[in-house]
């Protein structure tokens, strides 16, 4: 059995989601696994709830960081994106979950104020 059919069984994963590949960096004492699914598969995700989370909270770690580099960066302009970000932190975390922004909503606005004739 090949370490990578080895590591699926181990994480419980099922067809068409397989280990693709497994990278351990000795010194920094990390295994990489990436999950990937042969071309063409058609999937269902019965765990995207968790898929959800993840992202939501990765992205929250990492605009975390950047608000911290940000506020100390000493500029104004850049501390000041920071605190509006800050302020609206729950409507920014809910763009990590669904991915949707206003864009949509801007382009009806311009559609309904440019009727065709």
């Amino acid at each position: 059995m090949v370490s990578n059919e080895l590591f699926s069984l181990a994480l419980g994963l099922v067809l068409p989601w397989l280990v693709g590949d497994v990278t351990f960096q000795v010194l920094e004492k990390r295994l990489i696994l990436h999950i990937n699914f042969p071309k063409g598969s058609r999937i269902a995700c019965p765990h995207l709830w968790w898929a959800l989370w993840w992202v939501c909270h990765q992205g929250a770690i990492l605009l975390k960081a950047w608000l911290e580099n940000a506020k100390a960066s000493g500029l104004p302009p850049i501390i000041k994106v920071a605190y509006t970000i800050m302020n609206h932190w729950d409507d920014v975390l809910r763009w990590f979950e669904s991915q949707i922004n206003n864009g949509i909503l801007e382009g009806f606005n311009i559609a309904s104020s440019n009727p065709p004739k």
